[in-house]
């Protein structure tokens, strides 16, 4: 999937469940991103928060580089997804790719992972 918006093109992306190595970028990209930066939440703190129990994450990568993450869990009413966070690195942002992260978790409520 190609994303751009405002004719500033991301590239070819791709949302999917992370790699081991991926928590990592993820949780240090959170650390230091609006509101984990604010907060002091260090990059274990926010690891934590992405490795939650039934917690269902998809990363946006551009080849090996993460761009973004998405953390969410099934359940509530109507078997609806509750998205806890939505992080994209700053240099990437105003581009489409958190609607992107947004629409995959709207693409995955109902299948079975």
């Amino acid at each position: 999937m190609s994303i751009k918006r405002n004719e500033q093109k991301v590239g070819i992306i791709r949302i999917d469940r992370p790699t081991v190595s991926d928590f990592g970028a993820c949780a240090k990209m959170m650390a230091q991103s609006t509101p984990w930066l604010e907060l002091a939440y260090s990059e274990n703190e926010c690891l934590t928060k992405l490795r939650a129990p039934s917690s269902v994450v998809k990363v946006a990568k551009r080849q090996v580089e993460v761009l973004g993450v998405v953390v969410y869990r099934r359940g509530g009413f109507s078997s609806a997804a509750l998205i806890s966070l939505v992080c994209v690195r700053p240099d990437v942002r105003n581009r489409g790719l958190g609607r992107a992260l947004i629409g995959a978790v709207e693409e995955n409520i109902f299948k079975d992972e």
